[in-house]
C-alpha cells in the first residue's frame, strides 16, 4: 500500500492545488480517490460493491446493538470532564477475520432507537434504519480525547475495530479492499472521506507492511465527527510536506472576514545531546581518591572519570495572543509567522525525568547494620580470595604508600559555616600521616566493596573486606615489630576529637616510637588516688608563652633557661624548663559544646575516663619533672609556665615588690592540681614510668582492630569517603550555583554533622540521596548552560547562567520579548542551527547539532461543510509533523460546536 502511495503523489498534490478554491475536505476526498487510482489488484475481497459495503456496515451496527440490549457498560475511558463515558468491548468476526471491536459514547446518551433525533434551529436528519437514534451533549474537546486504540470507525457513534492479527497476508488484501471501498463511497454526498492513514499505536516501527487504520464521518448525523491522517514520511518527499501544509495556509487565507480572529499554535521540538564536562564525583570518587598514589595508580586504570550525557531536549512554542489570552492568534500566513514579532515565545526543557538513580555508596550503606565480627568472616587456610589478591595487594600499596596526595585547589566558603567546619576537619586528619593513613584505609575498604558488590553474594563481599583486613593488620604488626614509625614528624598521644580508628593509629604509632626508648624507669603511683575533679582539669593557654634558650652543660633534667624568671621563694634562683616525656596534653572540653566538625564520634564514658587517666599523668609527670628540675620552687612556679592565668600578680604598694597569689579557683581545698602538687616528688623524666606502656597498649590497639564489626568498619569508611565527595562537590560550584542552592547545600552538611554523631544507616541514606538530587540538578544545569552558551556570542554568561537554572528548576521558562531579548537571540540562533527540511532527510550524526523532532500548527476557521444541508460553522485543523518518529498527523474538528479547547 505504501508503495502505491508513492506513485500517486505529485498528482495528488496538483489535484490539490487545482481545487484549492473551493472546499477543503472535498479536495481532500478527491486526493483520495486519485490515491487509491493504483494498477495494484486487490481482487480477493471486493467491497466496491454497494451491497456487500452495507453488509459490513451492517454486522457492526448488530454488534453496537447488542451491546445496547445486553447494557454492557465498561467505564475503561476515565473522563477528566464533567461527563463520564461508557466503553463496550466485543469481538467480531466478518469473513472469517477476528476483529476487536470497541464502541464509546458518553454515559449521559439518550437513546431512542426509531425516532428522530433534533438538531440545531428546529431542523430534523433522519438516521440510517440499522442504527439507533441518538441525542449528544457534548463538546468537541470530548470528541476529540484520543482513544490509542486500533482501527476507528465513527458512524453515529464512535466505533473503534482493530484485527486480532493484523500481520497476515490475508489481511493486508482486507485492508486494500477497505480502502477501495471508501473510494466508491467518496462519490456519496452522504459521506464524508478525510485522509486517515495511521499506523498503530503499539507498533514498535514504522514499516510498509504494517495496517494502515482507515477512519471515516457520515453526514446524517448533525454532528459532524472528528477525524485523523497520519501518513508516513518515509513515503513522502519534503516538498510533499510543504505543499500540504500550503494547502491549509491557502485555505485559510481565502476565507472572508470574520469577527472571530484565526487561532494558531506554532511548537517545534528540538533535541541537543548535552556534554557537561564536570565528571560525576558520586560515580567516579574513588578516582579522586588513588589519583595521586603514584604506581598504585596503575591498578586503577579503569577508574578514569566519566561524563554522563544529559539528553537536552528543547521544546520551543511560539504563542500568538488574541482578545482571549487563553486562545491564539495569526495571520493566516506562514510567512507572517516571524518569531521577531511574536511577544511569548516559552521554552521548555522536555527531557527534565533525567535523573542519577544511585552511585558506589548505595550498596555500602547497606552493610552499616551488619554486626558480624569481621574475625569470623576470616578463613585462615585461604590465602587468596576469587581473584581478588591482587586488587587487595594494590590497596595495600595505596593504603602505605609515603607520596602525599596531590592537592586539589579548594575554595573557602565563608557564606557557609557547617562547610568550613568539614573543611577544618579534613584539614586536620590530613595533617598527620597517621590522619592520611585513616582516610585511605577508609577508601580502599570503600573501594574493595563496591567491586565486590557487584560481583559477589553478600557473605562473599564480607569475607573479601576480612581478606583485606587482615592483610592490613599484618602490615601494621610487622611495621610494629621492624619499630618503622608511622608518623616520624607527629609522635603523640591521640586526641580525643579524632575518631577512634585515628585514635588507635596514632597510638599505635606512640608505642612504636616509645619502643626504642628503654629510660623510662617509674611513675610515681600515687596520681592514681588522686580524688577526681570533672572540671578542674583543663589546661590554660599563656598569653605569651615563655622564650626559652638551650643552653649547654645544664644538669640532667633541665632542658633550657626561662629567661627573665625567677623562683618566688629563691629570688637568686633562675626558673628551668624541665625535660618532659613526650607526651601531649589531652584534655577533653566538658565545660561547653564542641561544633561537630572538631571530631568524628560523640566522646564515649570510656573515652572520656580515659582522658582523664592521661591527663592526670601527664600533669603529675609535669610537676615531678618540674620539682626536679628547679629544687626548692613553689606551687606559683609551676602556674606561671603552665597556666599563668592561675596566677593573679600585683605591686605591693608600701614595699614596692611584685606579689603573686593563686586565683580562686586554684586556692580551693578540693583542687586537683594543688593535691597533685603535694604529692609530687622530683623525678627527672628520664626516671619516671612511661606514662603510656609501650607495648601493652599496641596490643589494645591490634585487639580493637580484630574485634571490630562489618558495620563498624564500613561506617568509619563512608564517613571518609562522604567526605571527600562533599569536600570536592560544593567548592566547585560557580557562583550562580552557589547562590541558588544554599538550602541544598546547608541540608548537606547538616545531613553529614548527623551521620558523624551517629553510626545511623538511615542518616547516611538520606545523606546519599540528597548528594545524587543535588549533583543531578548541577549536571542538568551545567549541560543546559553550556548548550545555551555555546550559541552565546556577545551576551553576558551570568544572564544566560541564571536562564538555564531557572528552566532546570521549572522545566519551562518565558522569553519576553522573543527573539527581541538577549535570551531570545540565544535561544533562536540554538534552534535554527539545521532547519526542518535537512533533519527530515538526515539521520542524526551523533554531534552536537540540534535534531528537530516535531512540528505542530493549530488553525481555526469558518467553513461549510461539502454536503448540500451544511451551513458555516467554526472548524479546527491541527498538523503535526513528527521526525523523528517518521510521520505526520492530520487532525479536524469539523461541528457546529463553537466551544474550542487547544492542548
Amino acid at each position: 500500500m505504501i508503495n502505491s502511495c508513492d506513485k500517486s503523489i505529485p498528482t495528488a498534490c496538483s489535484t490539490l492545488r487545482e481545487r484549492n478554491k473551493g472546499s477543503t475536505l472535498h479536495s481532500l476526498s478527491l486526493f483520495f480517490t486519485r490515491l487509491m487510482d493504483t494498477d495494484d489488484d486487490f481482487g480477493v475481497l471486493d467491497y466496491t460493491d454497494s451491497t456487500d459495503w452495507e453488509k459490513f456496515i451492517s454486522s457492526i451496527e448488530a454488534v453496537i446493538q447488542q451491546w445496547r440490549v445486553d447494557n454492557l457498560e465498561r467505564p475503561d475511558c476515565a473522563r477528566k470532564h464533567d461527563d463520564s463515558a461508557a466503553c463496550y468491548h466485543a469481538s467480531l468476526v466478518y469473513r472469517d477475520h477476528l476483529l476487536n471491536a470497541s464502541y464509546f459514547c458518553n454515559l449521559n446518551t439518550a437513546y431512542k432507537p426509531g425516532t428522530i433525533c433534533a438538531g440545531h434551529e428546529g431542523d430534523t436528519h433522519d438516521f440510517p434504519p440499522t442504527v439507533a437514534n441518538i441525542l449528544r451533549e457534548t463538546t468537541s474537546e470530548e470528541l476529540l480525547e484520543p482513544l490509542e486504540l486500533g482501527l476507528r470507525f465513527a458512524i453515529d457513534e464512535y466505533i473503534v475495530v482493530r484485527p486480532v492479527d493484523w500481520n497476515t497476508e490475508e489481511f493486508e488484501i482486507e485492508k486494500h479492499a477497505i480502502l477501495s471501498a471508501f473510494a466508491v463511497a467518496a462519490s456519496n454526498d452522504d459521506w464524508q472521506i478525510p485522509i486517515m492513514l495511521a499506523y498503530p499505536v503499539d507498533a514498535s516501527s514504522v514499516y510498509g507492511s504494517e495496517p494502515i487504520y482507515v477512519g471515516f464521518c457520515r453526514n446524517s448525523s448533525f454532528h459532524t465527527r472528528f477525524e485523523t491522517a497520519r501518513l508516513p514520511l518515509g513515503s513522502l518527499d519534503c516538498r510533499y510536506l510543504s505543499d500540504w501544509i500550503d494547502l491549509f495556509r491557502t485555505a485559510v487565507s481565502t476565507l472572508e472576514a470574520t469577527p472571530e480572529a484565526v487561532t494558531v499554535s506554532v511548537s517545534r521540538t528540538y533535541e541537543r545531546v548535552g556534554h557537561s564536562s564536570r565528571p560525576l564525583l558520586m560515580q567516579n570518587i574513588f578516582y579522586w581518591c588513588v589519583s595521586g598514589c603514584g604506581e598504585a595508580v596503575e591498578s586503577f586504570k579503569k577508574l578514569t572519570p566519566s561524563c554522563v550525557d544529559f539528553p537536552c531536549s528543547f521544546e520551543l512554542m511560539i504563542l500568538w495572543p488574541n482578545r482571549s489570552e487563553e486562545m491564539l492568534l495569526d495571520t493566516a500566513s506562514y510567512s507572517d509567522l516571524d518569531p521577531l514579532a511574536t511577544p511569548h515565545w516559552y521554552l521548555q526543557l522536555t527531557s527534565a525525568s533525567f535523573e542519577l538513580e544511585s552511585s558506589p555508596l548505595a550498596k555500602l550503606i547497606l552493610l552499616i547494620g551488619s554486626s558480624t565480627p569481621i574475625r569470623d568472616c576470616v578463613d585462615p587456610s585461604v590465602r587468596d580470595f576469587s581473584g581478588m589478591d591482587s586488587e587487595v595487594y594494590s590497596l595495600i600499596d595505596y593504603i602505605f604508600d609515603e607520596n602525599q596526595p596531590s592537592e586539589l585547589p579548594v575554595e573557602n566558603m565563608t557564606w557557609c559555616a557547617s562547610f568550613e567546619r568539614i573543611q577544618k576537619m579534613i584539614t586536620d586528619y590530613r595533617s598527620t600521616k597517621c590522619g592520611l593513613l585513616c582516610e585511605r584505609i577508609g577508601i580502599a575498604v570503600s573501594r574493595l566493596l563496591v567491586d565486590c558488590s557487584s560481583r559477589f553474594y553478600h557473605t562473599n563481599v564480607k569475607k573479601a573486606l576480612a581478606f583485606l583486613w587482615d592483610k592490613l593488620l599484618y602490615h601494621l604488626r610487622s611495621r610494629w615489630l621492624d619499630g618503622t614509625l608511622l608518623d616520624a614528624k607527629h609522635v603523640g598521644l591521640p586526641k580525643v576529637a579524632s575518631c577512634s580508628l585515628q585514635q588507635n593509629i596514632e597510638m599505635l604509632n606512640f608505642g612504636i616510637a616509645q619502643k626504642s626508648a628503654d629510660n623510662f624507669h617509674g611513675l610515681d603511683e600515687t596520681f592514681a588516688c588522686v580524688a577526681d575533679s570533672s572540671f578542674e582539669e583543663e589546661f590554660f593557654d599563656c598569653d605569651e608563652p615563655a622564650v626559652c634558650s638551650k643552653e649547654a652543660d645544664l644538669p640532667e633534667g633541665r632542658f633550657a633557661k626561662a629567661e627573665g624568671m625567677f623562683q618566688l621563694e629563691n629570688e637568686n634562683e633562675a626558673l628551668y624548663i624541665p625535660v618532659y616525656q613526650e607526651t601531649t596534653p589531652l584534655m577533653v572540653d566538658l565545660g561547653r559544646e564542641r561544633p561537630f566538625g572538631e571530631r568524628l564520634h560523640d566522646v564515649s564514658p570510656e573515652e572520656i575516663a580515659q582522658s582523664k587517666r592521661y591527663s592526670r599523668a601527664v600533669l603529675f609527670s609535669d610537676m615531678q619533672a618540674f620539682k626536679a628540675a628547679n629544687p626548692g620552687c613553689c606551687f606559683q612556679d609551676f602556674l606561671r609556665l603552665h597556666s599563668p592565668k592561675d596566677v593573679v600578680q600585683s605591686i605591693d604598694e608600701t614595699t614596692g615588690k611584685r606579689t603573686y597569689c593563686l586565683s580562686p579557683r586554684m586556692s580551693a581545698e578540693e583542687n586537683m592540681w594543688r593535691s597533685m602538687w603535694e604529692k609530687a616528688h622530683p623525678v627527672a623524666a628520664a626516671c619516671q614510668r612511661p606514662i603510656v606502656h609501650y607495648v601493652r597498649r599496641p596490643e589494645k590497639v591490634f585487639d580493637w582492630l580484630e574485634n571490630l564489626t562489618v558495620g563498624e568498619i564500613v561506617y568509619m569508611s563512608l564517613t571518609y569517603a562522604f567526605a571527600m565527595v562533599i569536600e570536592q562537590l560544593l567548592p566547585t560550584l560557580n557562583p550562580t550555583l552557589r547562590n541558588c542552592l544554599k538550602e541544598e547545600m546547608a541540608f548537606i552538611c547538616s545531613g553529614f554533622a548527623l551521620c558523624l554523631q551517629e553510626k545511623s544507616e538511615n542518616h547516611f541514606q538520606e545523606l546519599h540521596e540528597a548528594l545524587l538530587k543535588l549533583e543531578t540538578k548541577v549536571h542538568m544545569y551545567e549541560t543546559v548552560a553550556l548548550t545555551l552558551k555555546s550559541h552565546c556570542e556577545n551576551f553576558a554568561n551570568d544572564e544566560v547562567e541564571k536562564f538555564a537554572y531557572q528552566l532546570v528548576s521549572s522545566k519551562r521558562e518565558r522569553i519576553p520579548g522573543g527573539a527581541a531579548s538577549p535570551i531570545g537571540q540565544v535561544v533562536d540562533h540554538l534552534f535554527s542551527i539545521r532547519t526542518a527540511s535537512a533533519c527530515s532527510d538526515q539521520q542524526n550524526d551523533g554531534t552536537n547539532d540540534c535534531a528537530l523532532i516535531n512540528e505542530r500548527y493549530i488553525l481555526r476557521w469558518f467553513a461549510a461543510n461539502p454536503s448540500p444541508s451544511s451551513r458555516r460553522s467554526p472548524q479546527r485543523m491541527c498538523v503535526e509533523l513528527r521526525h523523528r518518529d517518521g510521520y505526520f498527523v492530520s487532525t479536524a474538528s469539523l461541528t457546529e460546536d463553537t466551544d474550542f479547547f487547544l492542548e
